[in-house]
């Protein structure tokens, strides 16, 4: 007989599940684009979903056995997470946000000229000039699979080249239809060939990763000549613009060891800032990224309810006092110009693009508030699965920050380490609502269905409810993930 201690959290785990997994259902189904500074995205999912149903669906099947036997089982949350991030998906997803939208910053800044200086190549030759030799291949518009080189010399300086759609036949011999970025191939199948394929993929972004991230300055150093009458038979350098990190630190150190810190992180989970900013590889930048969210992975595992609850504390409070922004906005690059320079070509001092803005425009163009408090995020995640207006009942965040206390890491950094049972608490406290409840299930395929509505009846019953609700719902899933019978 599963305690009702354990009902409630198997009911938390697999009502995430379902959002989720619907979640990653949704967005393949949705194939649109998303619009950043005048930048059309429009990035096929399927290879995630199939990726998701895997990995979810093995570990998954794991933890139901478990939980039809009377106990809550672990699964295996590492090799999922390891999975999901080490795919040419992730690649070919990064590549695709990246490229199009420095592409229109550095046209909109009047500086396409000048981006090779800093090590920013943003257009589809100058990238295929970084990846000539490279084994990588691509699909063309003609549906053969050629050098990926060759693929973006045809792009040009117009991305919107990748957004093509075209039907190819994938190694598994399955025809997928999908965009060029996605048809894409690295040969990832492991973390250092995840790894290699972001070192090249990221090349054309050095720059900006490096002042950025790590705050290094670049200077552009110009013939004069070239610039104002296009003559270059004679030299006449200046160095023309400083681009640096105004905070005289890092974006690594200012953004990402906080949001570590955050998520349950201290010292020796993630590189230190002084050895980030001495990365020369960028695959090395790229490691130091990925690598603590798999760090992470293995502490969920080791420890879930007390991780999860602390994250869920930490992730709350950071959004609702707006420090999620107020850290992003670290990930800036400023630019100092010579006089002369700043007189000829019409550039001024101070901010030249801040990223960390830009990444949290490109998450909220999907529908997703972080600009606003906590509450504003759950009513936009719930707009956007059930696309459907309506508010959430609001959530006490203070009461959910009140269920944890105060700690100091060893690096410093102040976060939250939840009381799991009064969170655990708290949480279906706040879910057992039908309003809520309703909303949760309606922005599933559960909608209307017996399962949906034996659900919400459920809610209603307390300790029985909750075994009701948990019986309806496994079923469900696992005709979702194919894994029935």
């Amino acid at each position: 007989m599963i305690g009702s201690y354990k009902l409630k959290k198997i009911l938390i785990v697999v009502l995430a599940l379902v959002v989720v997994i619907e979640s990653a259902v949704l967005i393949g189904k949705k194939g649109g684009g998303v619009n950043v500074i005048d930048v059309t995205l429009n990035m096929s999912f399927d290879g995630m979903e199939k990726t998701i149903s895997g990995s979810i669906g093995t570990a998954l099947s794991e933890a139901v056995a478990g939980i039809r036997a009377g106990e809550l089982k672990e699964d295996s949350i590492k090799n999922m997470v390891t999975g999901l991030i080490h795919s040419d998906f992730v690649v070919n997803t990064v590549m695709s946000l990246s490229y199009p939208l420095l592409y229109q910053t550095l046209v909109e800044l009047g500086m396409l000229d000048f981006a090779t200086f800093m090590d920013l190549y943003a257009t589809g030759p100058l990238l295929a000039g970084k990846l000539e030799g490279k084994p990588y291949t691509c699909v063309d518009k003609d549906g053969a699979r050629k050098p990926l080189t060759e693929v973006l010399n045809n792009v040009g300086e117009d991305w919107s080249y990748m957004d093509t759609k075209v039907s190819y036949q994938d190694e598994s011999g399955d025809t997928r239809e999908t965009t060029l970025w996605n048809s894409i191939q690295w040969g990832v199948t492991d973390e250092a060939s995840f790894f290699s394929a972001m070192n090249d993929m990221g090349e054309g972004l050095r720059g900006v990763l490096e002042v950025a991230m790590q705050g290094k300055e670049r200077v552009i150093n110009v013939n004069v000549l070239d610039v104002l009458l296009k003559f270059d038979k004679i030299p006449f350098n200046m160095d023309a613009a400083t681009i640096y990190h105004a905070s005289g630190q890092s974006g690594y150190a200012l953004c990402l060891v906080p949001l570590f810190n955050s998520l349950g992180l201290d010292e020796g989970d993630y590189p230190s800032v002084e050895e980030f900013n001495g990365y020369s590889a960028v695959g090395d930048m790229w490691k130091a990224i990925f690598g603590p969210v798999l760090t992470l992975a293995e502490k969920i595992e080791d420890d879930p309810v007390n991780m999860l609850t602390s994250m869920l504390v930490n992730f709350a409070d950071l959004v609702d006092t707006g420090k999620f922004k107020e850290y992003m906005g670290h990930l800036r690059l400023d630019a100092e110009y010579n006089k002369l320079a700043a007189m000829v070509m019409g550039f001024s001092d101070g901010l030249l693009f801040n990223l960390g803005d830009a990444l949290i425009e490109i998450i909220e163009e999907t529908g997703l508030n972080l600009s606003g408090n906590f509450n504003d995020l759950l009513d936009s995640f719930i707009k956007v699965l059930t696309k459907k207006e309506g508010d959430m009942p609001d959530m006490d965040v203070a009461g959910l920050v009140a269920c944890a206390s105060q700690k100091t890491l060893n690096s410093g950094a102040a976060v939250y380490q939840a009381d799991a049972d009064k969170v655990i608490e708290f949480m279906v406290n706040y879910l057992m609502d039908d309003q809520i409840v309703s909303a949760l299930v309606n922005a599933t395929e559960l909608g209307g269905t017996p399962e949906g509505d034996a659900i919400i009846a459920g809610v209603e019953k307390s300790e029985d409810g909750l075994k009701q609700i948990v019986n309806a719902l496994l079923p469900v899933l696992l005709k979702k993930l194919n894994l029935a019978g």
